[in-house]
């Protein structure tokens, strides 16, 4: 357990170096603004490593909080039209999606691949 606990600060301090750039193109302060191939370079490291499901549970967090932040970004400005059903997929389909478009463009940032993906889902119907 304290293994396991040691590995996830080890992680999430790992993020925090690696994700706390601002780029010019994104005001972004998460994964979003990470590199596709640091995505995969992470990735392939934790399989390596028998933790696989380690690193996708931890981008899959950030994978929801970020499209949530966009559709509630949305939203605040009533822009209504643009929110999307994020409860289309799960989540776990939206990890794998991100890594494919990763795979296919290594030099873009994860931002454009979640955009991507966030804007191929059905128009959020609201009740």
């Amino acid at each position: 357990m304290k293994r396991l606990i040691n590995k996830r600060l080890l992680l999430i301090v790992t993020f925090l170096f690696v994700s706390f750039e601002i780029t010019a193109e994104f005001a972004t302060w998460s994964l979003a603004s990470t590199s596709c191939s640091e995505v995969i370079k992470e990735v392939e490291e934790f399989k390596r490593s028998n933790d696989e499901m380690f690193i996708q549970d931890m981008i899959e967090l950030d994978i929801q909080g970020y499209l949530t932040g966009r559709n509630l970004a949305f939203a605040d400005t009533g822009d209504f039209s643009k929110l999307r059903d994020l409860g289309f997929n799960s989540v776990s389909f939206a990890y794998e999606y991100l890594l494919n478009y990763c795979r296919r463009n290594p030099g873009k940032v994860v931002s454009r691949g979640l955009n991507e993906y966030q804007e191929s889902l059905p128009q959020y119907q609201m009740k």
